[in-house]
């Protein structure tokens, strides 16, 4: 039995976990039954346990914030030079924006890096650092990198052509019914209100653009009077159609996918999204721009022309109009959900986790 440690900066145990808690939870907590794993993470607790995975809390915090995502990324360098050297393998996710680390020059013990995102190129452009250079250096110092998507694999491999990237699929939920028999009869968006990556701003301009002819729709994850969303709205109006429902999870966000026909993705970048997944298993296509992450599954999906806001807001109009293309969209969607469950990503990182920990 190895004891693995990892270092995760998202939140655990509150009501807003991220992309990396999704991981860790999917990925690494099912490590357990054979190793003994421990989580470094950002939370309001001291330390608390989740079956046999401790989990104990470096930034004190209830949810996350680029400040407690800078104060993480100096820590976490702590622990891996106090104690490293107590555990047989370290599992690091690279932090939005900062990205890697770099651990691997800081303890003898193997890391593997976690990247569920590429874009530090962007993210350099939107704070101004210099975060694609320290990237580009610090991928070198990885000997094996995982990611869930192979769009990511493939820009990481670009940079570092000598380290072993390999990327595992995305993990959809367990096999109970979730299909929407009858669909829904409104958009749906689900996310935070930001505009740099999310496209919070091409939202709302594509739908002030349809004015009255707006379909109804429905945004979750954050207030009406959130400051970001309230200086949209201001600029570019929108019809009564819309509803800004606040943060959900859990029965509130399955109601509002239930009754959803379409749901909205309106990105610059993503890296991997999982809402076309999350929409497919309930048979609800996803309106999008085109991007690289959406090439495995472009036939469940409606895409806009990068970033052309009539383009967005006319693909909104298709999948509410054309019944034959919606049903045929429908299918792809099914088709999906089934070559995605034919994979077994737990057991392809499992066993790269033992393999790592063969050779060290």
């Amino acid at each position: 039995m190895a004891r693995i440690l990892c270092l995760d900066s998202d939140t655990h145990f509150s009501g807003h976990p991220g992309g990396q808690a999704k991981f860790t939870e999917d990925f690494v907590e099912p490590l357990a039954d054979e190793h003994d794993v421990e989580v470094v993470t950002v939370g309001s607790f001291e330390q608390r346990n989740r079956e046999s995975v401790i989990y104990r809390s470096l930034v004190r915090a209830e949810d996350v914030s680029r400040r407690t995502q800078m104060s993480f990324a100096r820590s976490q360098i702590d622990v891996v030079r106090q104690e490293g050297h107590r555990f047989d393998l370290i599992i690091e996710n690279f932090i939005p924006p900062i990205g890697p680390s770099g651990l691997p020059r800081l303890t003898s013990t193997p890391v593997i890096g976690l990247a569920n995102f590429s874009f530090w190129d962007e993210m350099s452009a939107k704070y101004h650092l210099p975060f694609q250079r320290m990237t580009r250096r610090r991928l070198q110092w990885y000997q094996w990198i995982a990611t869930t998507h192979e769009s990511v694999a493939r820009r990481i491999r670009g940079i570092t052509p000598d380290t072993r990237v390999q990327s595992f699929g995305q993990l959809l939920s367990a096999e109970r019914n979730l299909w929407n028999e009858v669909p829904g009869a409104h958009a749906l968006y689900l996310g935070r209100p930001d505009v740099h990556q999310k496209g919070m701003d091409l939202l709302v301009r594509a739908l002030h653009s349809l004015g009255d002819s707006a379909p109804p729709v429905s945004v979750g994850g954050f207030d009406a009077s959130h400051p970001a969303w309230t200086k949209l709205t201001r600029r570019w109006p929108l019809p009564e159609s819309v509803t800004v429902h606040g943060y959900v999870r859990g029965v509130e966000k399955e109601r509002l996918l239930r009754a959803a026909r379409l749901l909205l993705l309106p990105s610059r970048y993503e890296g991997p999204s999982y809402v076309p997944l999350e929409g497919a298993v309930h048979g609800v296509p996803t309106v999008a721009f085109d991007l690289e992450c959406f090439e495995d599954r472009r036939a469940a999906m409606y895409l806009a022309r990068p970033y052309s806001i009539d383009d967005f807001a006319r693909q909104i109009m298709v999948g509410f109009g054309d019944e034959e293309l919606f049903a045929e969209k429908r299918r792809a969607a099914q088709a999906l959900v089934v070559a995605t469950r034919a994979q077994d990503p737990r057991r392809d990182f499992r066993a790269l986790v033992n393999e790592v920990l063969g050779t060290s």
